[in-house]
């Protein structure tokens, strides 16, 4: 084995979440959020100060308040196993195609979203990435991520909101 793989300093838990919210892209979802909020503003000077101000959020600190809902629901161990599939071909694509999906996603309802994941992950799977994915999806580790994904991503949705709504009145003045 290499010797600087021997030597390597374990991640802390923080630095384990950072990096598994990395991996995860919160950082796009966030800018996905914020393109939203762009898109679906009425008022053309509320959508201007909106793209002026919050073009480039501050990933670190947004990154900062998703920390304590993830380490709510998941142990270091279960970051790092997770990081461990997610770093590997397969968990990398299977983190495209997600972003993919939800990139063509807007104006979709369930049905239609669990068809278009479908459709793009049939596209882009091979029958390797398949066995692979279907032997993660009975750890006890991605067993655990998917009973405690929806209570995580709901959290999330609503510290981005709020996130959002604060930078928007700390840089524009604007009210809620």
């Amino acid at each position: 084995m290499n010797s600087f793989l021997l030597n390597a300093k374990p991640l802390t838990y923080d630095e384990s979440t950072h990096k598994l919210l990395k991996i995860l892209g919160a950082q796009n979802f966030l800018k996905q959020g914020i393109q939203l909020l762009i898109l679906n503003t009425k008022d053309e000077k509320i959508k201007l100060k909106l793209n002026e101000n919050l073009k480039e959020p501050d990933i670190l600190q947004f990154e900062e308040l998703l920390i304590p809902i993830y380490q709510k629901y998941l142990t270091q161990n279960d970051m790092d196993e997770l990081i461990k599939f997610y770093e590997t071909p397969t968990g990398k694509k299977i983190i495209k195609l997600e972003l993919l999906v939800w990139d063509n996603s807007n104006g979709l309802d369930e049905k239609q979203l669990e068809m278009l994941r479908k459709k793009i992950f049939k596209e882009h799977m091979t029958v390797e990435d398949i066995m692979l994915v279907n032997i993660f999806l009975e750890s006890r580790v991605e067993k655990k991520y998917l009973n405690v994904e929806p209570f995580i991503s709901l959290e999330a949705e609503k510290v981005g909101r709020e996130y959002i709504i604060k930078k928007l009145q700390e840089t524009s003045g604007l009210q809620k």
